[in-house]
């Protein structure tokens, strides 16, 4: 620390070096802070006060924060501020800031985080649909000094998206967005309490197909064809009506023969006299669709195929069930998972944040 005196004013150069420097300020516990401060006390008024700018760093109730830094002060009141790069809930915020009062912390900047809702098995060769919530946060979280959420006041931009097997890395199809202005305080608590309602899922349906059917092949047992045994082979040579032989013949069989031909002045006439031969039995055995006697049973049934007309129906994820609410819990901003009463916070996350594409669905565009 450096110091010149002046006419009811000192100008004072400070910093505070260590990677494990701590530097109580009020009732808040800073921790690894850094800093590099020019500035002066001023005495001219009844009330000293005194102003500092520079570069600082330091850690609070989880965020870390570097940037350009400002320290003011008088016997009333005190401020820390800090914008620049911020560090907090697993995230890093743009435009970050931070300031510290004897009435607590704010916390501002621009965030997004994304979460995997449908977890990837790990067996080889098998992928499955997956989805996705993408939410942007921008706006100021305040805290007490006991590092409790008690008011917020941000906008929360979130999008769900489904991402389906062999599509592009980072990319999706969104299904579902909303964009909310929220606004509210709080007693302060260490308990779980929540900040907005997002979505209610009781089940996912990827595709409906119900209004296209396809031909399906169709075997129908009952109304086949019955196959019956014989014992023997009935063979009729001659046909049902014998057989009928063509012969010319100088008599004329009957008023209306007709006359064929002239040979040696003799005309000829067509005659065909008929010829039954009796039918043979040939004990052969033999299959038939045919009964024999009325008291034949089948020896078997062969089925009939055909076609029927199907509906493709549905493709669903039925045990994708979720009731989503973004929550505040002991520190931490996350998910709350209503359906199962599951908090998970954004920091205990991996960072997952799909490329935003533009799709054409059925004439809408969705960003």
């Amino acid at each position: 620390m450096s110091a010149r005196l002046g006419y009811q004013q000192i100008e004072m150069s400070a910093s505070l070096n260590g990677s494990n420097q701590n530097w109580q300020l009020g009732s808040l516990n800073l921790s690894k802070v850094q800093m590099q401060l020019t500035g002066q006390v001023d005495f001219r008024e009844s009330d000293p006060f005194f102003a500092f700018n520079g570069e600082g760093k330091f850690d609070l109730f989880g965020a870390q924060v570097e940037g350009q830094c400002r320290i003011e002060a008088d016997n009333q009141h005190w401020l820390l501020a800090n914008n620049g790069r911020l560090f907090w809930q697993g995230r890093n915020w743009l435009d970050g800031e931070v300031i510290l009062s004897d009435e607590g912390l704010q916390l501002q900047g621009k965030a997004d985080f994304g979460i995997n809702l449908t977890p990837q098995p790990t067996l080889a060769n098998i992928q499955i649909a997956g989805l996705h919530l993408n939410a942007a946060v921008s706006g100021m979280f305040t805290l007490n000094n006991q590092g409790q959420l008690i008011s917020w006041q941000f906008d929360l931009d979130w999008q769900l998206a489904i991402q389906l097997p062999d599509t592009e890395e980072q990319q999706a199809f969104p299904i579902a967005t909303q964009k909310l202005k929220l606004e509210d305080s709080h007693s302060g608590t260490n308990g779980i309490f929540e900040l907005a309602d997002l979505i209610t899922v009781d089940g996912l349906t990827l595709f409906n197909f119900e209004n296209i059917s396809i031909p399906v092949p169709t075997i129908d047992f009952d109304n086949g064809t019955n196959v019956y045994l014989h014992d023997s082979v009935d063979i009729d040579i001659d046909g049902a009506g014998g057989l009928s032989v063509p012969l010319p013949t100088p008599f004329k069989p009957a008023a209306d023969s007709v006359e064929i031909g002239e040979f040696a002045l003799i005309k000829f006439y067509d005659a065909a006299p008929g010829l039954n031969l009796p039918e043979l039995t040939v004990p052969v055995p033999m299959l038939s669709t045919e009964k024999k006697t009325t008291n034949d049973s089948p020896l078997f049934t062969l089925p009939a195929f055909g076609t029927s007309s199907q509906p493709l129906g549905q493709i669903r994820l039925d045990q994708v069930k979720f009731n989503l609410k973004l929550a505040w819990q002991e520190g931490k901003l996350g998910i709350l998972d209503a359906e199962e009463d599951k908090f998970t916070a954004f920091d205990e996350l991996p960072f997952v944040m799909l490329r935003k594409e533009i799709i054409n669905l059925k004439g809408k565009l969705f960003n």
